[in-house]
C-alpha cells in the first residue's frame, strides 16, 4: 500500500465532535516498531498475504554451493546405478528360479512363489550395493565445515574491538553450506550504504548559492561554522541563507525527541539518515534548529526566536522526481512560500536562470549557478553525498484554495537557489585493505 486517505472523528462528553485527517503519516505497516511514543490506538484494516510486507517477501531460495550441487548429483548417479544394479540382479535371480529351481529347493522354500522371491531379491541386492552410496562422505564433508567455522570466528584477522561495550567482535558463520565459495570470490559488487560504510553520515561541505564553499573536517569545525560564516559575510541578516536553514528544518519527515544527552536536549529521528544529519548540524552550529511538529504546524528556532509555520501541503520524495517539497505559510506576513530539496540533476533544471539571488556578490547570476554546479560536482568527486535547497514564494496563492488541489509541477518550477551541501558515508574500517 502506498497511499492511504481516511478520517478520524473524535467525540468529546459533551457532544462535539472534531475530525482529524489520516494519511500514510499516520499509516502503520507490518513489521513496524513503536519508537518514542508510549502506545498507539490502532485499528487493522489490511490483513492476510495481500499486505505489503508479506506480498514483498519474495519466495525463499535455499543457497547451495558448486561443491554442494556436484555431490548431490553424483550420490543421484550413484543411486540410480545402485538400483539399476539391483533391478539387474533381480531379473537374473528370476531367470535362474525358473531354471535351477527344481534342484536347488533348499534355498528358497517349496511354496515360495517365483514373482516374491525375485521381489525380496531386489532389497537384498540393493543392501548389497549400497556401499556405493558414499554416506561417510558427507558426514565428513559436514564435519570439516564445522571445524572450519570455528577455525574461522575464532581468527584473530576476523575480530575487531568494539570500545563502547569493552568486548571483542567475532566473525560470525550463519550457514555451513558456503565456506568454500569464499576462495572463488572476484568481484564485489556492493550498493554501499550500510554494507561497506557504517551507515553513519557526517557533515562535510557547504556551498552557498554564489559558489562560495566551506569544507568542515570534523564535528569541532562544524560547530565553528558560523564564525567562517560571519567571515564571509554570510550573518543572521542574509535572509537567502536563514531561508536555507528553514529550507532544512520545515522540509523533512523527522520528529524531534527530548534527549538529556544530545545537543540542546533535542535528538532527531527520521526515515532517512541525510535528513538527521544536516538537522544535526544546524543544531550543533547554533544557526538554528528544528524543534518540533505536530500535523499541521512546524516550529524551529532562528537567530534565538521560534518561528511557527502551517503546513499546507507535503510532497514526498519519488525516485521519478528525486525531491521532496512543503507549502508553508507564515501566520505573521500570511505569505506562502514553497522549500524543495533534492537531487542536483532535479534542482537545477528548475532554478530561474535570472535573478537568482546572490549573497553580497557582483557575479552574473549566470555566472552565480555555474559556480555551484561546478562545487557540488567537486563534492561529488569526493565521494560526497550532495543536495540541493531551493525554494519559491507563492504570490498568486489564493487563501480560500485547497491546498490539496496543488500540483507539484507548479510548485518545483521557477525556483530560487539557496545553497547545496555535501555528508559523507563512513567506510567501515579496514575497507580498502579487505577489497
Amino acid at each position: 500500500m502506498y497511499t492511504f486517505d481516511g478520517k478520524l472523528i473524535v467525540q468529546s462528553a459533551d457532544g462535539e465532535s472534531k475530525s482529524y485527517p489520516l494519511d500514510m503519516n499516520q499509516f502503520l505497516h507490518r513489521g513496524s516498531f513503536l519508537e518514542n511514543s508510549g502506545s498507539v490506538i490502532a485499528l487493522v484494516i489490511h490483513t492476510g498475504v495481500e499486505s505489503k510486507l508479506i506480498m514483498n517477501l519474495g519466495k525463499y531460495v535455499f543457497k547451495r554451493s558448486r561443491f554442494e550441487r556436484i555431490l548431490n548429483f553424483v550420490l543421484v548417479l550413484n543411486l540410480l546405478f545402485a538400483a539399476v544394479l539391483a533391478i539387474l540382479g533381480a531379473f537374473l535371480n528370476h531367470w535362474w528360479y525358473d531354471n535351477h529351481f527344481e534342484n536347488h529347493k533348499y534355498i528358497f522354500g517349496e511354496e515360495e512363489h517365483n514373482t516374491s522371491a525375485s521381489f525380496k531379491s531386489f532389497f537384498s541386492f540393493y543392501l548389497i550395493v549400497n556401499s556405493f552410496v558414499p554416506l561417510d562422505l558427507l558426514v565428513a564433508i559436514e564435519l570439516s565445515k564445522l571445524f572450519y567455522t570455528l577455525y574461522m570466528e575464532n581468527d584473530g584477522a576476523m575480530m575487531e574491538p568494539d570500545f563502547e561495550i569493552g568486548d571483542v567482535k567475532q566473525m560470525q558463520a550463519h550457514t555451513l553450506t558456503l565456506h568454500e565459495e569464499l576462495g572463488l570470490v572476484e568481484y564485489i559488487f556492493c550498493d554501499k550504504t550500510g554494507t561497506l560504510t557504517q551507515n553513519e553520515l557526517v557533515f562535510r561541505g557547504l556551498c552557498l548559492n554564489n559558489g562560495k564553499q566551506f569544507s568542515f573536517a570534523n564535528n569541532s569545525e562544524v560547530e565553528a561554522m558560523k564564525t567562517k560564516l560571519m567571515d564571509a559575510d554570510v550573518d543572521s541578516s542574509n535572509e537567502t541563507f536563514n531561508n536555507f536553514l528553514r529550507c532544512i528544518g520545515l522540509c523533512h519527515d523527522c520528529i524531534s525527541v527530548k534527549n538529556d544527552k544530545a545537543p540542546l536536549g533535542i535528538a532527531y529521528n527520521g526515515p532517512s539518515v541525510d535528513e538527521v544529519c544536516l538537522l544535526d548540524m544546524t543544531r550543533d552550529s547554533g544557526l538554528g534548529y528544528f524543534t518540533d511538529r505536530d500535523s499541521t504546524h512546524v516550529r524551529m528556532m532562528l537567530d534565538g526566536k521560534e518561528e511557527e509555520f502551517e503546513l499546507l501541503r507535503t510532497f514526498k520524495f519519488t525516485s521519478d522526481r528525486k525531491a521532496m517539497s512543503v507549502v508553508i505559510k507564515d501566520p505573521v506576513t500570511g505569505k506562502v512560500y514553497a522549500f524543495v530539496k533534492g537531487a542536483d540533476s532535479s534542482i537545477f533544471p528548475l532554478c530561474k536562470r535570472t535573478e537568482l539571488t546572490t549573497i553580497k556578490e557582483s557575479k552574473s547570476d549566470q555566472e552565480d549557478l555555474e559556480a555551484v554546479e561546478n562545487s557540488v560536482e567537486s563534492m561529488a568527486s569526493k565521494g560526497l553525498r550532495t543536495l540541493l535547497f531551493a525554494m519559491k514564494e507563492l504570490t498568486d496563492w489564493d487563501p480560500s484554495q485547497d491546498p490539496q488541489d496543488l500540483l507539484v509541477e507548479d510548485i518545483e518550477s521557477n525556483l530560487t537557489l539557496l545553497a547545496a551541501t555535501g555528508v559523507e558515508d563512513l567506510l567501515q574500517d579496514n575497507v580498502k585493505e579487505c577489497i
